[in-house]
């Protein structure tokens, strides 16, 4: 299995420096970048807000709160009520998060060794199914702590397969955003095709029992991927949003069925070149040379080119992902009700304009739609003592009051 990307690690250690920090009501989601761009995991809080370092200004550091208004996907032009306001952290507060830091690396270091010492006390013997099921509930208890998710993976990745199957159904069985994220991420590399096929069922399992609600730590690691570099992890990442037809992926899948398409930049200069040519060589120049008695001449040779000379100036690559444009087109022709979209091909502009102008107007009509469909909620049987007093009442206000005779 492939170790976890800086992103990933990222994705799960920041639920745990969020709860370290005494912020447990910001629970971190995921959001995909918009058409046409990478797909990065936004971190996105209940109320919208978001914090955004800067740059550093000499020995503080300058922080950018946007509007709590202003969604993470959208780039609207910036109001007066929309400016960025500005938060100075002093030396103190960095200090704090250094120790906050140097805190987390102390505390990977421990679940490390506890780890390694579980390893070997509990899952040495795969006959013993007592000790292995004491095993697999003290990993239960280290997997409610997120930095330890990642550990667990990393340090068990060699065993045997009946252990690893144990563990991911241990913590597919926990329910929670970070152990989704692990188990789909375990979908999407691990080396042994069984155990991803396992990890892609138990992922499929939690999306039908949230009645088709992908998890959000599943979201989180197929956006991770649909952001990498490596070919085979971003297909399938692409196949694993298909199969989850998770509609919301695909921004990331257009972006991402082309790989470096804005390369080819001009260079300083040319990298190379191929000729095919005739030289001939001539005296160019002749000096002469006189001593006592004698004169001499010193001829120079130059020679002249004659032919084809092809010079490079630039060279780049364009990966085209024939797979992700495979379940990309799957994916949106499903989400446009059978309106395919194979017509678009690779044309990054094609898809934004048809993800902008007739995705979005469709799928927004098609929420309406749903929303005026919906049957109104049934009314709640009224008590017999609340019908009585419910007609007192309104006897009670047919008769006149003082008020009302003048």
């Amino acid at each position: 299995m492939q170790p976890m990307t800086r992103s990933h690690q990222r994705s799960l250690i920041a639920a745990s420096l969020i709860a370290a920090a005494g912020l447990s009501g910001l629970m971190a989601t995921p959001a995909f970048a918009q058409c046409g761009r990478k797909s990065t995991p936004v971190v996105r809080v209940p109320d919208r807000s978001r914090v955004v370092i800067e740059h550093d200004r000499g020995a503080d550091r300058t922080m950018t709160q946007t509007d709590p208004n202003l969604k993470p996907t959208q780039d609207p032009a910036p109001t007066p009520a929309a400016q960025p306001q500005r938060v100075t952290i002093s030396n103190q507060e960095l200090q704090k998060d250094e120790a906050l830091g140097a805190e987390l690396s102390k505390r990977k270091f421990v679940l490390t060794r506890d780890l390694q010492q579980i390893r070997h006390r509990y899952f040495r013997d795969v006959s013993a199914e007592k000790t292995r099921q004491q095993g697999l509930n003290r990993l239960r208890e280290m997997a409610k702590e997120t930095v330890a998710l990642p550990l667990i993976v990393e340090i068990f990745q060699h065993e045997d397969r009946k252990t690893r199957m144990e563990i991911m159904s241990m913590l597919a069985s926990m329910k929670t955003q970070p152990t989704d994220s692990t188990v789909a991420w375990m979908a999407l590399t691990d080396t042994d095709a069984e155990l991803r096929q396992a990890a892609a069922t138990l992922i499929a399992d939690r999306t039908r029992e949230s009645n088709g609600e992908v998890p959000i730590g599943a979201q989180w690691a197929i956006a991770g991927a649909l952001d990498s570099s490596d070919n085979a992890l971003v297909s399938a990442a692409a196949n694993m949003a298909l199969n989850l037809r998770l509609i919301d992926a695909i921004p990331s899948m257009i972006a991402a069925q082309v790989s470096n398409p804005n390369a080819g930049a001009p260079g300083a200069g040319a990298i190379g070149q191929i000729s095919i040519v005739t030289q001939r060589a001539f005296v160019s120049d002749l000096t002469p040379v006189v001593g006592n008695g004698a004169v001499g001449f010193d001829p120079q040779i130059s020679t002249v080119s004659e032919g084809v000379v092809l010079r490079v100036f630039d060279a780049y690559v364009i990966t085209y992902r024939t797979e992700v444009h495979s379940a990309l087109v799957a994916l949106s022709t499903q989400a446009m009700d059978g309106q395919s979209t194979a017509e678009l091909g690779y044309d990054q502009a094609a898809w934004k304009t048809w993800y902008e102008t007739t995705y979005l107007p469709y799928q927004a009509a098609k929420a309406k739609d749903a929303k005026i469909k919906s049957p109104a909620p049934a009314a709640q049987p009224v008590a017999p003592a609340a019908k009585a007093a419910t007609k007192q009442q309104a006897r009670s206000n047919a008769q006149p009051k003082p008020s009302d005779t003048y």
